[in-house]
């Protein structure tokens, strides 16, 4: 399935790299708790279900005596996001579904530009019926969403899936969404990016074709869609160096993504994507009408090889892009861009591994989609830990 999402960010504020006394840090700290209740009220076909997820990220840049443009950064930023989610779905002979309730806080602070936090509510309902012993598979399902000061919104959807054969299907999905904007893209102002308050949510109606193919040790599918939106919030330059997001009246973002899977032994993996789109201004505008859409790529290839021994996994992961505009009226463009990423994971038990990973391993000096500078060459290390109750994995 398609899945429009924005390429790694650079560090804001910067035109040009970082020089070598920047420092910068971040830090990530995720908790997530469930609780499963089955047969509640002694009714066999109804499951309840808790859930409470936390998450903050904290973002720290320094390159106080400036870079090659001679601009001095120093910032620190907040985000907090908190979640509680009240879900009861249901299991009949061929019907089934679920409906569930969602309270969220969001909270953006900077030390330079104060504290912001926001309240939402959603209800969300799915029903999925079975037909034909099990051929054909229809899926209804409604979003309501209220944000504090703010009309509500309703996203309804609807899919059919076709199974002709036992590793072929078929589905067509179409449905509308809208997105808030965050907090980032409301209030953050810093070196060259500036804040835009007056934003408007987001509206989409998307139509998409799938054909997923699965057998054995090999899958493959294809995409096909196309998206409607108005006010697209995207970042655009302004003037000289300076970044602002803005929405785009009306556009429409309309391609193809395929999908490749090959284990040929039990221990080696190859995974490939490759996405061509079509991003348009529909604005009626003399300048944009019918231009690409700023910061929106039009080929993308992403390819895989995974190594696998006992214990160990290797991987090795190359992503391209086509260049992007940086302007409405497609008046400046970046140049292309070419990031491989290596590293293994090693786990000593079932809960728990590490990972050591190099990002833009060849030193690459690439851009983000706003033309920021991505970081060169750098090394990770994580640590995966797992409590599971129910199965007694500490």
């Amino acid at each position: 399935m398609f899945n429009q999402s924005f390429i790694t960010r650079g560090i804001p504020g910067l035109i040009t790299f970082p020089s070598k006394y920047a420092y910068q840090k971040k830090s990530i700290k995720l908790f997530n708790f469930t609780f499963s209740h089955l047969n509640p009220f002694n009714i066999d076909f109804l499951i309840i279900k808790f859930q409470s997820d936390l998450s903050k990220l904290e973002n720290y840049f320094s390159d106080k005596f400036g870079e090659l443009s001679g601009v001095p950064i120093d910032f620190t930023q907040k985000d907090f996001s908190f979640s509680n989610k009240l879900n009861l779905s249901y299991s009949l002979k061929n019907f089934s579904g679920f409906i569930e309730l969602e309270k969220s806080t969001e909270k953006f602070s900077d030390k330079n530009y104060g504290i912001y936090r926001r309240n939402f509510y959603s209800l969300t309902t799915l029903n999925k019926l079975k037909l034909f012993n099990n051929k054909i598979f229809l899926t209804t399902s409604c979003r309501y969403d209220k944000y504090k000061n703010f009309n509500y919104e309703l996203s309804p959807a609807f899919s059919v899936n076709y199974i002709p054969l036992e590793y072929l299907k078929l589905t067509f999905n179409m449905g509308k969404a809208f997105r808030m904007p965050d907090f980032n893209e409301l209030y953050y102002n810093e070196g060259y990016i500036t804040g835009n308050p007056d934003l408007k949510p987001e509206y989409s109606k998307s139509y998409e074709f799938d054909l997923l193919f699965n057998k054995k040790n090999l899958s493959f599918s294809l995409s096909l869609f196309n998206i409607d939106i108005k006010n697209l919030i995207q970042y655009v330059l302004i003037s000289g160096f300076r970044y602002k997001p803005l929405n785009i009246g009306k556009s429409r973002i309309k391609g193809l993504e395929i999908s490749f899977n090959y284990k040929p032994f039990q221990f080696f993996n190859i995974n490939t994507t490759y996405t061509l789109q079509d991003p348009r201004d529909l604005t009626p505008e003399p300048n944009t009408f019918n231009k690409i859409i700023p910061g929106r790529y039009q080929k993308k290839l992403f390819l895989q090889f995974e190594l696998t021994h006992n214990k160990f996994k290797i991987f090795t992961n190359m992503l391209s892009l086509s260049g992007n505009y940086l302007t409405r009226s497609n008046t400046k463009k970046l140049p292309p861009r070419k990031n491989f990423d290596t590293g293994f994971t090693y786990s000593l038990k079932k809960n728990l591994s590490f990972t050591f990973q190099i990002k833009n391993l060849t030193n690459e000096f690439n851009y983000d989609f706003r033309g920021l500078p991505l970081p060169t060459r750098s090394f990770f290390i994580k640590m995966n830990y797992k409590v599971d109750f129910k199965n007694n994995i500490y």
